[in-house]
């Protein structure tokens, strides 16, 4: 049984043209697209992990993808709320999991 991880990286969805608009450098594209290839090259080399991804700021397609995933991961910025507005504002508590973002490092 294949296991369905959906991985979103929030500034290679923007896109070049975007990132003004979240006040991000544009070393943030180049910085997030190499995560989203390295995670995604990662999970793929787990048997039996299918990875799915989205390369544009959709939110119903963001919506579609966490319901069908088995697991979700977010990456995006942590300033100006843009993981927890990606995270909080897009998600959709009826299919997919994420393992929660500690509150505090110990």
């Amino acid at each position: 049984m294949m296991t369905t991880i959906f991985v979103y990286e929030h500034a290679s969805a923007l896109g070049a043209s975007r990132l003004h608009k979240f006040r991000l450098a544009p070393s943030i594209l180049r910085e997030g697209r190499a995560m989203l290839a390295a995670v995604s090259e990662d999970l793929r080399a787990i048997p039996g992990v299918r990875v799915r991804g989205l390369l544009a700021p959709c939110e119903s397609a963001f919506r579609k993808l966490t319901a069908r995933a088995d697991w979700s991961l977010i990456i995006a910025p942590e300033g100006d709320g843009i993981l927890d507005n990606a995270a909080a504002g897009w998600w959709n508590p009826v299919g997919g999991c994420s393992v929660p973002r500690p509150t505090r490092f110990t």
